[in-house]
């Protein structure tokens, strides 16, 4: 069952900017990966999902071998791969997540349309399901065994618009909420991050394109609540704008997670300080769908600009650029992803943490 598409409007609680803010954000190197060609069992092509399991180990997928995932632990490089190919119990065409809840790992596959519930310690299949027809979006929370919200586009007519489905153990809608928006410029995004909330039932979500963070009930398929930044650097519903000297590229929320405090932090691309200088005119000859100006080689166009968030306070702890690109993981752990001169990868993984930005202060940094 859809939500109604009249649900009464929230007021939004508008996130207070903080010209000092109490915190600084410090990130910690932690384990690193390196694969040194496809000879190397742990050689990681491209890490598009990472998920914090039991006993302070991580579940990787990756780009090029999509019919499994590597377990490594947090703390030593190396691992085993879970999964093979195929449609059999235990085989996979394409894992598109993979979600740790208690001491089960729950396997998304987008090709085979199906979940798969795996024992967190020997990854026994301990039980399948299909997935409603529909494709797998962006993310995934599992709220306890028999439930879980995917981030999908469904193709039901009853379905058609909302981004957001509360599932059931056999793989059915219990109910669909957030609702595209309509009436604003270009195709927005299906896209959604989502992450627990404290209250058990409840996930925060948000778009790639707006810097509004909604919480929802998804029993109910309703929004509770709502957090917007007004920045002028990130306008509601930026679409992707043409490369162009006289305009940055348009900013968009990549990841956002929680942490054991309730703290979320939203990681959002940003133009990077000398975007200007990084476009040159398009050659002659090129693609025919480039665009006026195009990237110049290994110069990038933007940075990455992590904010810390006190929900219940609706005020940013902290806030700070980088230059890497990192992806984040539900629990505490940042990645980032690279490759030298010779395309051999480096997977990197941060733990961040929040230090109070002014010991001489009387601030606390605190949630």
């Amino acid at each position: 069952m859809a939500t109604s598409r009249a649900v009464q409007a929230q007021q939004p609680t508008v996130l207070r900017e903080d010209p000092q803010p109490p915190c600084k954000i410090e990130l910690e190197p932690g384990p690193v990966f390196r694969g040194g060609g496809w000879d190397d069992e742990n050689w990681v092509s491209n890490a598009y999902d990472v998920e914090a399991l039991p006993g302070g180990r991580l579940a990787i997928t990756e780009q090029l071998r999509p019919e499994r995932f590597l377990v490594a632990s947090a703390d030593v490089p190396g691992g085993r791969w879970v999964g093979r190919g195929g449609e059999g119990p235990g085989e996979y065409r394409w894992i598109r997540w993979v979600r740790a809840h208690g001491d089960r790992l729950h396997v998304f596959d987008a090709l085979n349309r199906r979940r798969t519930v795996l024992d967190a310690t020997d990854f026994e299949v301990l039980h399948t399901n299909p997935l409603s027809p529909g494709t797998l979006e962006n993310d995934a929370v599992v709220l306890d065994d028999s439930s879980y919200v995917i981030n999908a586009t469904m193709y039901a007519a009853d379905r058609v618009g909302y981004v957001l489905h509360l599932m059931n153990g056999e793989g059915d809608v219990v109910r669909s909420f957030d609702e595209l928006p309509v009436g604003v410029p270009g195709a927005p995004s299906p896209f959604r991050s989502i992450t627990p909330a404290a209250r058990s039932g409840e996930v925060w979500s948000v778009s790639p394109e707006e810097y509004r963070i909604d919480l929802w009930d998804a029993a109910a398929g309703t929004r509770l609540r709502s957090l917007v930044r007004e920045v002028e650097w990130f306008p509601p519903n930026s679409p992707r704008r043409e490369l162009h000297p006289d305009q940055p590229g348009s900013p968009g929320i990549r990841y956002m997670t929680s942490d054991s405090r309730d703290r979320l932090w939203v990681m959002i691309s940003v133009a990077a300080a000398n975007w200007a200088d990084c476009l040159v005119e398009t050659p002659p000859g090129l693609h025919p769908e480039a665009g006026e100006y195009t990237r110049r080689e290994n110069c990038s166009l933007y940075e990455q600009r992590i904010e810390v968030l006190d929900p219940g306070a609706g005020r940013i702890l902290a806030a700070a650029n980088f230059t890497d690109g990192f992806g984040a993981v539900d629990g505490g752990l940042l990645f980032s992803y690279e490759t030298d001169a010779f395309g051999f990868p480096t997977l990197r993984f941060w733990r961040p943490s929040l230090r109070v930005a002014n010991p001489e202060s009387d601030r606390e940094c605190a949630a």
